[in-house]
């Protein structure tokens, strides 16, 4: 007995090594090679991408958008100053941010706000600047590498020759992209992604080479919950649906996570329903950033008075990979047989 479970323990530690290497995922150093924008990754979880000028702010993020990411918002004068540097060994000396005016009717330099809807750096703006009144077309910050005062503004139409930067988050291995809850105000919003139900929400994910984001850990969850509050967003639709099938929740990425952390009475679920998702009237799961929980509601918006009521939301999308896989589960699982293992040891005097 003694020497069945020590080969068991050998070729289960054997195993551990095998799957822990193949499924290691791409640090971001390893995933930037290859991308346009000469690339930059700052930290684990960030990257940064650089652009040659486009028309306007406007095309610029839409731009940003397509790839995964934003205009890249500022969280504090250490991160201005690192992408000043960046900026300098490109040779560039005045490039688009995510910082504007787009909801304030262009009067005063604290209504600025980042696209992304985060508290970050907010720098004191010359008393010299005249603000836009413009109504569709306001004023946009950029950082500007001669300037002290790092930002200056300019008119978020305007033909300036512009640069940008796109920021990306970044975990095991793949993009993490939010909506943004700021989106400019000019007359058509057509080219910049807006709450969806679950269905579009999905093909907008899919159209960037990606899907609806697959929380499959807790590491994954803290990750999503941390950037849904910095950026004040309250719910999001996530990859997760029930299958009417087999009435069970699963993952739109075909993987499968023991990771359920329902919030309080979820899931709520209508057992006698037969309607699929991404059908209006199906189930799908949204994720509440507050708690960092999971709760379901109907794919297109919600019931009341047995009418269908659509209720949009934002989305998280994952491009690049997903976060559980079948080599995450078996090392799951080598978990498991291990503390079985343990347990038997322990109650097997003779072993």
């Amino acid at each position: 007995m003694k020497f069945f479970t020590n080969t068991l323990l050998l070729g289960i530690a054997f195993l551990s090594l095998v799957v822990g290497f193949e499924g290691k995922k791409k640090s971001c150093e390893e995933f930037i090679q290859g991308r346009e924008g000469t690339p930059v990754c700052r930290g684990e979880n960030v990257f940064y991408e650089f652009y040659p000028p486009r028309a306007d702010f406007f095309k610029a993020e839409r731009n940003c958008v397509a790839r995964g990411g934003h205009l890249t918002d500022i969280v504090d004068e250490e991160e201005a100053d690192f992408l000043l540097q960046e900026m300098e060994s490109r040779d560039i000396d005045l490039a688009w941010t995510g910082y504007n005016d787009h909801g304030s009717g262009g009067s005063e330099e604290n209504t600025f706000t980042y696209i992304t809807g985060i508290e970050g750096y907010n720098p004191v703006f010359d008393d010299t600047i005249i603000f836009s009144s413009n109504t569709q077309i306001k004023d946009c910050a950029a950082l500007e590498l001669e300037n002290d005062e790092k930002f200056e503004v300019h008119k978020c139409g305007g033909k300036e020759i512009i640069h940008s930067i796109c920021k990306y988050n970044f975990i095991h291995g793949s993009i993490i992209f939010v909506t943004a809850p700021r989106l400019p105000d000019r007359e058509s919003t057509e080219g910049f992604v807006i709450m969806e139900n679950w269905g579009a929400a999905r093909e907008e994910c899919m159209a960037k080479g990606g899907d609806l984001v697959t929380i499959g850990s807790r590491k994954m969850n803290n990750f999503v919950k941390d950037l849904l509050q910095n950026m004040n967003i309250h719910d999001v639709w996530v990859g997760q649906f029930h299958d009417v099938s087999t009435r069970k929740f699963k993952w739109a990425s075909a993987s499968y996570s023991p990771h359920r952390n329902w919030c309080t009475d979820e899931p709520a679920i209508d057992e006698s329903s037969t309607t699929p998702a991404p059908e209006p009237s199906g189930q799908c799961v949204f994720f509440l950033a507050g708690q960092g929980c999971f709760g379901v509601n109907l794919c297109g918006g919600r019931q009341d008075d047995g009418a269908l009521i659509l209720v949009p939301k934002q989305f998280v999308c994952q491009i690049g990979g997903t976060d559980y896989t079948e080599k995450a589960m078996l090392r799951d699982l080598i978990s498991v047989i291990l503390q079985k293992t343990s347990e038997i040891k322990k109650d097997c005097q003779s072993c």
